[in-house]
């Protein structure tokens, strides 16, 4: 039977009221306590009220959380520039880009009817502001402070942009989404303990009321931090410490670091040489998980996703189940990049770095694959099984990249990734392969055959381009694990 407590947490962001439309702003009340007060008026977290007359069209974001969230809304379109941390939804880092760091003539000439910012902005930087106001244009400040205020704040960029169906439809998927999660750990009797590293230093950690607490404890796991407090008023960083860390070392099961650039923590090679740290449980058994913060602190629709990653580090078998794929129908590329992430347990793949795209890539570039949306059901299992070799994209004559979701696995794609998972022995003889020179990569199909993990037929033929199915395809990776 799932906790009571599991059931407030995830009814806090399930939707209650849809809203109409559509602005002129005077100042009101405290910073951080936006308010909704008609379907038509609201007052932004800095106290500034806004009455809306038509649905913006022309949208600069000063955040990349509210970038997300207005391209999850359907607002994309709308969008006519971010900023320099805008990267997520990939179409979103090819806009042009705006930096409140610097001068905002570059902006004002945009001549957008819509500027977004956050409260952070306006303590900041206020000369940047008041530009842009004497320029004439609307200035919204929003952000989120809890995720109780995250409903609202959704309801206020839908009033904005005039998306509010859209709104109470992913406020509602981000419900199930959640429930779904918690209904899978839910009844997991031997629950895992977990300690977060929001930063490296003091080792702090979050409160209980924290985005990343609650995702803990969405995702079936009990936070060994549960007594901290914050280091200030508005705060969800707290100190927990060395010495505290090593007393909890022997109970803690999995010790997961927030990676960003707004609190870091350690990676996955450094904290395991840091002094003492082989004292920790999870330490020794490796079971460290570097957590983009962008998916599990960000006030955005993707926080589901580090929840589940959260979950998939702590329950494996239970979050990991590809036995849903069995069949013996031909397999396809989208189903079989599950079936790889899932089987290796490994962690969606996610850009940690703003400027991610200002560089080539040999292989793949995240996001680009033409035929995959980024808000496709299967994004991060195909983007993930591509980022780690597990299979490989397609070019197009003009240098764009394809994935072929619907094309049909065949017996070398097989072999490339047991290849790529695999750590395999040299073979003092090699298996005679009739049509290895059929082979695309004849070294990869000779070292998976020569280990026993696949085989030739009586003939001595390994039929490279022959399709597998599900079940084919699950048998043999399975037979891997002996080798792994």
């Amino acid at each position: 039977m799932k906790s009571r407590s599991k059931r407030i947490l995830i009814i806090v962001v399930c939707v209650s009221i849809l809203f109409a439309l559509g602005s002129c702003n005077s100042a009101v009340n405290q910073e951080g306590q936006s308010e909704i007060i008609d379907e038509f008026t609201f007052i932004d977290d800095v106290g500034a009220k806004f009455t809306i007359e038509k649905p913006y069209e022309r949208i600069v974001s000063l955040y990349s959380a509210h970038t997300e969230n207005l391209f999850t809304l359907g607002a994309g379109e709308k969008v006519i520039g971010v900023n320099t941390a805008s990267i997520y939804p990939p179409d979103a880092a090819f806009l042009p880009m705006y930096d409140y760091r610097e001068g905002p003539e570059a902006l004002i000439a945009a001549a957008p009817d819509l500027v977004i910012v956050r409260p952070f902005i306006n303590r900041n930087y206020p000369d940047y502001i008041k530009a842009l106001k004497s320029a004439g244009l609307t200035v919204v400040s929003l952000y989120p402070e809890s995720s109780s205020d995250f409903e609202r704040y959704i309801m206020i960029l839908a009033m904005l942009t005039g998306t509010q169906d859209n709104a109470t439809r992913e406020l509602a998927l981000l419900a199930e989404r959640l429930e779904a999660i918690a209904d899978k750990t839910g009844d997991i009797e031997d629950k895992l303990t977990v300690f977060f590293e929001a930063t490296k230093s003091s080792y702090r950690t979050v409160t209980v009321d924290s985005n990343p607490a609650m995702a803990i404890q969405i995702a079936g796991g009990i936070n060994i931090a549960d007594d901290v407090v914050a280091i200030e008023t508005g705060s969800t960083i707290a100190e927990y410490g060395i010495e505290k860390l090593m007393l909890m070392a022997d109970e803690i099961d999995v010790y997961i670091s927030q990676r960003g650039a707004m609190n870091s923590g350690g990676s996955i090679v450094s904290i395991p040489q840091r002094e003492g740290f082989h004292a920790i449980k999870a330490v020794q058994e490796m079971r460290i998980l570097e957590l983009n913060e962008k998916i599990i602190s960000s006030p955005t629709f993707r926080y589901y996703k580090g929840v589940s990653e959260i979950a998939r580090m702590l329950y494996p078998d239970v979050m990991d189940d590809y036995s849903v794929y069995k069949s013996d129908e031909a397999l396809t590329r989208e189903s079989y990049a599950a079936i790889t992430v899932m089987f290796s347990h490994t962690p969606i793949f996610i850009p940690s770095s703003s400027h991610y795209y200002e560089r080539e890539y040999y292989n793949h570039t995240y996001g680009l694959l033409e035929d995959v949306e980024w808000n496709d059901d299967n994004f991060d299992f195909i983007e993930t099984a591509v980022m780690s070799g597990f299979m490989r994209s397609y070019e197009n004559e003009d240098g764009s990249e394809y994935f072929d979701k619907d094309g049909l696995v065949t017996r070398a794609d097989l072999a490339l990734t047991l290849y790529i998972m695999g750590d395999y022995q040299t073979s003092a003889k090699n298996t005679d392969i009739i049509d290895i020179a059929d082979c695309e990569n004849e070294a990869i199909i000779q070292k998976v055959v020569d280990n026993g993990i696949m085989f030739v037929d009586s003939d001595g033929y390994f039929y490279p381009n022959q399709t597998v199915s599900a079940n084919e395809a699950i048998e043999i990776l399975e037979r891997l694990e002996g080798n792994l």
